[in-house]
């Protein structure tokens, strides 16, 4: 493919991308209630133009893929990054224009201020994060990999309802300069800056955590399989983001928890299957070491409780509101014992029954998350 051919792509994706977040934004009321019309978008831009530019359409990503190629990885050149970056935010601009001054539509990310800007900007950090984590772990050196789009879809809708109600669930510079420039005669501009201040870092620790939990895609020598000290690190990375958006979601409202942790859990495993398995469940991990998939059992329950400890710490630090623990009325400890039982067998069978296959689906990773979203549908 030419070099005018990705760039145009790289440059139309993103500015899809900008419109239908500040259209969805502007429709719903809220960047929160727009997150599956973005994440959609999203999903159809990385599927429709992938293959011609690599589908980045953030300049976070971008980044992250340069210090990829730095550390001797698969990423991009700082040329490419360079060019792919000034594309990108260049869409962002004229998302703005198209939005503002032919839709009419003034974004309303003055509201977001409320929350406090050390909220809003540690959210916008931890959603990048696991934007950019998601998107290396399967799109780098997995080019082929059908559900690259869907996990980093995914990945942008768990991001959007955990946290979407305190920063917008932005995770995207290009994004954030766009509704900035929207919300001018709101007299907001200049907020973006902040955006970045904690985007493009997170990009940099997704990068560098790349590195660690997938060492064998840095270097020539043959390895065997991943050290153990990768499958734990991705365990509890997985366990720390899976439980911060639950709880993030869980303060968002009811309606949105499901399907945020749903999709937290299969772009997760999507990304790690192949390092740790994904299990970020105490339960499936046993069940897994039962059946003899798996020869870790102790050490990967403690680096999930590790995780989830942080994830709690986390979510608590920033939310300020603490939801109660236990069964809900009008029903007692039995009934939730008995509900959390059947989940927990419907997630750990349906686990086993992927992982004992003679060639593991693709698509284990949504079976795993689909099991959260019935889970719900019983224990809620």
């Amino acid at each position: 493919m030419s070099a005018l051919g990705q760039r145009l792509a790289e440059f139309l994706g993103t500015l899809l991308l900008v419109i239908s977040v500040e259209c969805s934004t502007a429709a719903f009321g809220s960047p929160l209630f727009g997150g599956l019309a973005v994440a959609g978008m999203l999903f159809v831009a990385m599927q429709s133009w992938g293959r011609v530019s690599g589908g980045n359409f953030n300049p976070a990503l971008t980044l992250a893929l340069g210090c990829v190629q730095s550390m001797g990885g698969q990423g991009m050149d700082w040329a490419q990054v360079r060019s792919y970056v000034q594309l990108q935010l260049a869409a962002g601009i004229v998302g703005a224009f198209l939005t503002s001054q032919v839709f009419g539509i003034v974004m309303p990310i003055g509201d977001l201020l409320e929350h406090g800007l050390w909220a809003l900007g540690v959210c916008e950090f931890l959603g990048t994060f696991m934007l950019c984590f998601v998107a290396l772990n399967v799109c780098v050196g997995n080019r082929a990999e059908e559900y690259s789009a869907l996990a980093v879809g995914l990945s942008l809708l768990a991001g959007f309802y955990s946290v979407g109600h305190v920063s917008g669930g932005i995770f995207n510079p290009a994004v954030a300069l766009g509704m900035d420039l929207s919300s001018w005669r709101a007299n907001y501009v200049g907020l973006s800056a902040y955006y970045m201040l904690f985007q493009f870092p997170a990009a940099l620790c997704a990068a560098l955590l790349f590195a660690k939990v997938r060492p064998e895609l840095f270097t020539d020598a043959p390895r065997e399989g991943p050290s153990l000290f990768s499958q734990l690190l991705g365990e509890f990375v997985g366990s720390f983001l899976v439980v911060l958006t639950a709880v993030g979601a869980s303060q968002a409202g009811a309606a949105v928890a499901p399907l945020s942790v749903a999709a937290a859990v299969a772009s997760l495993a999507f990304a790690l299957q192949k390092v740790s398995g994904g299990h970020f469940n105490p339960a499936v991990s046993c069940a897994l070491y039962l059946a003899g998939h798996s020869r870790q059992l102790l050490s990967y329950a403690v680096a999930q409780l590790g995780g989830a400890w942080l994830g709690a710490l986390t979510a608590t630090a920033i939310f300020h509101r603490p939801r109660s623990f236990g069964p809900r009325w009008p029903f007692g400890l039995q009934e939730a014992v008995v509900a959390e039982a059947i989940v927990g067998f419907l997630i750990c069978f349906v686990v086993l029954a992927v992982k004992s296959r003679a060639e593991a689906s693709q698509f284990s990773g949504l079976a795993y998350g689909f099991c959260m979203l019935a889970g719900f549908g019983i224990c809620r």
